[in-house]
């Protein structure tokens, strides 16, 4: 069991270190453009927290797509995930994405 464990922690921190990496090279050489904002999805849960003043409570978390035209003049649908602010759909924002994947974007921090 803890060779299993061993091996979950072990993915995770994989998979931290290349999300860490691609979105490091999205900064420094994605490519910056306007997206418009195409759809948001909302999420629940319930806070299990029982420490928390919000025990038991609706929490929401939101994933946001955008849709833009990249350098071949291809419209990408692509998941920009959660936001400090919020956005609605038609939101237009600028966001930049990846060379190498154009489905990798962030927000470009206006």
């Amino acid at each position: 069991m803890a060779f299993l464990v061993g091996i979950i922690v072990f993915g995770f921190i994989i998979w931290a270190i290349v999300s860490m990496k691609r979105d490091e090279d999205i900064s420094k050489n994605g490519i910056e453009t306007e997206a418009v904002v195409s759809r948001v999805e909302e999420h629940s849960s319930i806070n299990e927290d029982k420490e928390s003043d919000n025990y038991k409570e609706k929490e929401y978390t939101y994933t946001y797509y955008v849709k833009y035209q990249n350098q071949k003049g291809e419209t990408v649908e692509a998941k920009l995930g959660p936001q400090p602010h919020a956005l609605q759909q038609g939101n237009k924002i600028r966001i930049k994405y990846s060379t190498k994947n154009p489905t990798y974007v962030l927000s470009a921090g206006e």
